[in-house]
């Protein structure tokens, strides 16, 4: 399979975007009160979500250990 471009900025929903890093989602509220969570991203008035590539940042930048 070829390289999707619109994988680079598909948008998850928040249940999504929670049973993608593996993370409760009360913790993932705790996080995100204290603006520990990736950028959300506005698709309509009533629509928000969270960026596939934000979250594979986020999750890189929570990694432990040297590479």
């Amino acid at each position: 399979m070829g390289f999707d471009p619109l994988e680079t900025v598909r948008v998850v929903d928040r249940p999504t975007a929670i049973a993608l890093t593996g993370i409760s989602p009360r913790t993932w509220d705790r996080l995100e009160a204290k603006g520990e969570t990736p950028r959300k991203t506005r698709l309509s008035a009533n629509r928000i979500g969270y960026r596939v590539s934000d979250l594979r940042a986020w999750l890189d930048a929570r990694r432990i250990g040297t590479p």
